[in-house]
């Protein structure tokens, strides 16, 4: 835990899409939120890095308290529960999410991503609930060197054994309360990555959660997420440190070109 990075990156996409919306002019009121405080539940509690004398005279490291986004958002990324970059996930509409309101438009299978299915502890805590699951699915043929690790929406067969017995949940929901707070309710998933966005329910059941958690209607056809330009996804992997100055790239290298009208 002392050498991780990634769980501001959530924080990080916000502060870097506001900056970018700022540069390119974007003439509309944007309002980005992003929740950071110390992951405490008092001033006084054990955090990584601390030292603790024991009774017995031994002095003992703090590496992981293991607590972080349980209470808020039910849990976060645990482990690589299918086959890093062999196996994908599809999803399936949870038992008694049928008519959850982020489910509209979406039918078993239409969620997909090569990017297998991350683990979550289980069960979630109280307040939780299912919405979609991850299927653990062989990939149909072999690996290939594009984008999804010759992966596709189309594979089907799921992987025998524990891996989907039980299915672990990808998307859910989580009410909470912070203690002495207002009551609050968050959308939550292990999805997301640039390549698990060319399916196209994977986009609808995302966009849905925001219109959920906005208290906005979804249409019955779930919403649009049509998309705007062409998606082309890089694989997936860690950078060397001199990769992203070599890039030189500025937010205004991503505007997109208005559609002349006919």
């Amino acid at each position: 835990m002392e050498d991780m990075k990634f769980d501001m990156s959530g924080g990080a996409a916000v502060i870097g899409a506001m900056k970018a919306i700022a540069e390119l002019g974007v003439k509309a009121n944007v309002v980005g939120i992003v929740p950071s405080s110390e992951n405490l539940p008092s001033g006084t509690a054990v955090k990584p890095g601390d030292v603790i004398d024991t009774l017995g005279g031994k002095t003992v490291e703090v590496i992981n308290t293991d607590a972080e986004g349980r209470l808020v958002l039910g849990d976060h990324w645990l482990s690589h529960h299918g086959g890093h970059k062999n196996e994908s996930t599809v999803g399936f509409i949870a038992p008694g999410a049928g008519k959850h309101p982020t489910t509209r438009g979406v039918k078993n299978g239409d969620v997909w991503g090569p990017t297998d299915v991350y683990g979550v502890r289980l069960p979630l805590p109280e307040g939780s609930q299912h919405i979609i699951l991850g299927q653990v699915t062989k990939r149909n043929g072999p690996r290939t060197d594009d984008p999804f690790f010759g992966m596709k929406p189309t594979d089907d067969e799921a992987v025998e054994g524990l891996k989907n017995n039980p299915m672990i949940p990808v998307f859910w929901t989580k009410d909470y309360q912070v203690p002495g707070g207002k009551k609050g309710r968050t959308f939550a998933t292990t999805m997301g990555s640039s390549t698990d966005l060319v399916a196209e329910g994977t986009r609808r059941i995302l966009i849905n959660g925001a219109y959920w958690l906005l208290d906005l209607e979804i249409p019955n056809a779930g919403t649009k997420v049509n998309l705007i330009g062409k998606l082309n996804p890089e694989q997936y992997s860690f950078r060397s440190n001199e990769y992203w100055p070599d890039q030189n790239k500025k937010p205004a290298d991503f505007r997109l070109k208005r559609k002349k009208k006919d």
